[in-house]
Order: structure tokens, then C-alpha cells, then sequence
């Protein structure tokens, strides 16, 4: 709930392993309830949201779980964020390194992918155009 960075990252990844065997249990736990915070604090890493999107989406597969999430604006976050991540012009000349910046395209690249197919999830079947 309160790292960052490498621990964050660890955490989301068992969060999305568990989040379809046992999703009523995180859902009971509030773990839908720290997952948003994850996605909605300013500034956060792509690979994060990127991880925080994979567990809501594995969420989604419980249907009382699912209606959670759709009460809880997950929709409305999955679009937002897709709406407001920055356009590959944005990111190119952001680094010094030529790795870090393909790095972070890439990572922008699946929280998009995985937003849509959240959005899918939740019953919203027109894909959100893409940014260039």
C-alpha cells in the first residue's frame, strides 16, 4: 500500500496471480480499494499501472466482483487513463538514454492494451481510439 518501485511491482504481480482464484477474498480484504489508489496517484510509473490494470482486469472474471469494480468507476479510470497518457511525441527526448525512452513507449504501450481490454471486461466493447 505504501512502496514504490520495485516492491510495488513484486506485490501487483502475486495481486494478479491471486486475483482470479480468489477475488471475493482481495475484493473482501479492500484490495480493489488500494488498487485504484495505486492507479490514480499522480505520476505514477507506467509499469505500475500497468501491473495495478493486470489485477483489476483478473478481477473481473468474478461477477459480484466485477459489479465492485464497475460501482467503484474502474470504468471510468481505465478510460481516463487511456485518454491521458502521453503521445509518443510526448515521449521521445525524454531520456538521455535511447533505452529507457523505448522502455517507457513500451510500457505506456501495454497499460493502453491492457486499459482496453479492462474496458472490454467491463461491458464497454468500443475500443478507445489510439494516441501516436
Amino acid at each position: 500500500q505504501q512502496h514504490g518501485g520495485n516492491a510495488c511491482l513484486s506485490a501487483l504481480r502475486v495481486l494478479d496471480k491471486l486475483s482470479r482464484t480468489s477475488a471475493r477474498e482481495m475484493a473482501a480484504a479492500t484490495a480493489i480499494e488500494i488498487i485504484v489508489r495505486c492507479c490514480e496517484k499522480d505520476g505514477q510509473a507506467p509499469r505500475i499501472l500497468d501491473g495495478a490494470l493486470r489485477v483489476l482486469h483478473g478481477l473481473t472474471f468474478e461477477a459480484e466482483v466485477k459489479e465492485l469494480l464497475i460501482r467503484r468507476g474502474v470504468r471510468e479510470l481505465a478510460e481516463s487513463i487511456v485518454e491521458g497518457r502521453p503521445a509518443d511525441q510526448e515521449l521521445k527526448g525524454s531520456s538521455d538514454d535511447p533505452y529507457e525512452e523505448e522502455e517507457t513507449m513500451q510500457a505506456w504501450s501495454d497499460v493502453v492494451s491492457i486499459s482496453n481490454r479492462l474496458l472490454q471486461r467491463l461491458g464497454n466493447s468500443a475500443r478507445l481510439p489510439k494516441r501516436s
